[in-house]
């Protein structure tokens, strides 16, 4: 199992420093197809935001595309009730992780309702994770986990959205994004 591990992460190094050199516009992402033994043949993506590249793999059949306007990428599911986004954020390095992850959220998600706060492991370090609700309009109740992994250039903000009915159900499948996301080596 470890072995298989590494393989796929020595593949995906591979392959996000074979297509550095031409993903030279900002917030692009390129699709690519790699092996997995377990999995057999994947999509996964590597995503250039300003100078940094990123690879990662989506959940199998959701629709990935950048976020028009906006240093982001969002993944969304085959029912259009569940959406994860990726968003690039400017770093603030005289901070705390814990603070700083707290300052976002109550400025980013105002209307959240916070649940739960606890450490999140991902693909990129340590990050924290917060759990909230959030009332759309007149819609049902959402439930959003949000992480928040602090960089050098800045931070990255993993977001799930779904309706608080399914939220249990999608969690795996978030943290298998999350984990999948990695800068290659340099």
């Amino acid at each position: 199992m470890l072995l298989n591990f590494l393989r796929i992460q020595s593949a995906w190094v591979t392959l996000a420093l074979a297509t550095i050199p031409a993903l030279a516009d900002p917030s692009r992402l390129a699709e690519h197809r790699i092996t997995i033994p377990e999995r057999g043949e994947v999509v996964g993506y590597v995503v250039t935001v300003d100078t940094n590249h990123y690879s990662f793999l989506p959940p199998p059949a959701w629709r990935v595309s950048c976020k028009p306007g906006a240093k982001a990428v969002v993944m969304i599911a085959a029912d259009l009730a569940t959406s994860i986004t990726v968003d690039f954020l400017e770093a603030d390095t005289t901070k705390t992780v814990q603070k700083r992850a707290g300052e976002l959220l109550s400025s980013r998600y105002p209307e959240g309702r916070l649940r739960q706060t606890f450490g999140f492991l991902t693909g990129l370090g340590e990050g924290t994770a917060f759990d909230i609700e959030r009332q759309s309009g007149d819609a049902p109740k959402l439930a959003s986990r949000v992480v928040y992994a602090i960089q050098d250039s800045g931070v990255v903000e993993f977001t799930l959205t779904t309706p608080k009915a399914r939220f249990a159900e999608w969690t795996t499948t978030f943290a298998n994004v999350v984990n999948s996301f990695h800068r290659p080596v340099r």
